[in-house]
């Protein structure tokens, strides 16, 4: 079997393509479950044991990350936050999983990333799974990447989290608030100082040129979010949450509300059991400070 071929196992080639077409799970979320080992591939009777996320590099990821887990543990779900490797294909964990993802334009995302790796085309990469010097026409690998998308159960339109309306209709479906809090990215102070010294123009010919770069990725991004616009007299009329369709199996279940201080504590032990020494040297600082404050 060739690299091509083993590219399309999970995928289905595009003359399969045409026969089921689901609805995007940008506007159509739902809590049914997809597998590749039945031969009704979606079940609206299997659990989730499971919520994996899935990352966009530079496309707000790093607040939403923090949601999701979140969720899971509010629901007893094993939690999966993948960034830096393919999309995992629905149907390929051994676990009844949850799928998520977000997207961002892609012209603005694209912004945000060439200021530090100059990548063009990043979802049809990420999605898809085929690298450059695989050397798949694009074509293929854009339809690679929308079969895997359509069969996600939800994909956030970081966009639309502006709406209060679109961001309660996503805290309703799956029973958690604070979808729009926001939680610092990784170097992200030192990036905004970097920016502020040394601010980026982006003229006409620069955003054309990336919208010429990034055409499979804006295609990408149109198919899975317009369907709001062919449903725009319902709103975001997303189906409320199914907890019955979540099976509590993880070790531990944590209500939304303690989650923060539940981590907060869990990352404290992490580092005590990591470096028990300098984590006994801060409270000592800490103590002989309080001391001397006192004194």
């Amino acid at each position: 079997m060739d690299l091509q071929d083993q590219l399309w196992r999970w995928r289905g080639r595009p003359e399969q393509q045409q026969r089921h077409v689901p609805k995007s799970p940008a506007c159509h979320p739902h809590f049914r479950y997809f597998s590749n080992e039945t031969s009704r591939a979606w079940s609206d009777d299997t659990k989730f044991q499971r919520l994996y996320f899935y990352h966009a590099r530079k496309a707000g990821g790093t607040s939403l990350a923090n949601y999701f887990a979140m969720v899971a543990h509010h629901h007893g779900l094993k939690f999966e936050h993948a960034e830096w490797f393919e999309a995992e294909e629905p149907g390929t964990h051994e676990l009844p999983t949850f799928y998520v993802t977000h997207l961002r334009e892609p012209v603005d995302r694209s912004i945000s990333h060439f200021k530090c790796q100059c990548a063009v085309n990043c979802y049809i990469q990420w999605f898809s799974g085929a690298c450059p010097e695989f050397d798949i026409p694009i074509e293929e690998q854009f339809q690679m990447a929308k079969t895997k998308l359509l069969r996600y159960n939800f994909i956030v339109v970081v966009e639309w989290l502006s709406d209060p309306e679109y961001a309660s209709a996503v805290e309703s479906f799956f029973g958690v608030p604070g979808v729009t809090a926001r939680r610092s990215a990784y170097c992200e102070h030192s990036s905004h100082k970097a920016n502020k010294l040394v601010p980026l123009t982006i003229e006409n010919h620069t955003l054309d040129k990336l919208s010429e770069l990034n055409v499979a990725d804006i295609n990408l991004y149109k198919d899975l979010t317009d369907c709001l616009d062919e449903d725009d007299d319902q709103g975001y009329n997303f189906p409320q949450l199914d907890a019955g369709r979540f099976d509590n199996t993880s070790s531990v279940q944590v209500h939304y509300s303690e989650y923060m201080e539940w981590k907060r504590k869990n990352n404290d032990r992490r580092k005590q059991r990591e470096n028990p020494e300098k984590v006994k040297t801060s409270i000592d600082k800490i103590m002989k400070e309080t001391n001397e404050d006192e004194i």
